[in-house]
């Protein structure tokens, strides 16, 4: 996959690994997920994407969640945006 240009079909298929990747079991990894996510080209798609994973990785992980979208190169209001999936430190689930 890494492989692939940067485009449709690339988006396509790290949708396809972004939802395995956050669908629970054993091959979870929302960590990833949001790295994978983050390379789409499209950007509704890298919006929907880094949301989903976000989503996914701020039940097991909020602090680094956090954290990694703090140091992504995203846009400022998409940050904001994707810090608001992430409960806050004094949130109880």
């Amino acid at each position: 996959m890494e492989a692939l240009p940067a485009g449709p079909e690339r988006d396509a298929a790290t949708t396809a690994l972004v939802e395995k990747l956050t669908s629970g079991g054993p091959l979870q990894d929302s960590e990833a997920a949001f790295a994978w996510a983050l390379s789409m080209s499209g950007e509704n798609e890298r919006s929907r994407y880094t949301a989903t994973a976000v989503q996914s990785w701020s039940h097991a992980d909020p602090n680094a969640a956090r954290a990694s979208i703090t140091a992504s190169s995203l846009p400022d209001a998409e940050k904001q945006k994707l810090l608001l999936l992430v409960p806050s430190p004094n949130t109880h689930p």
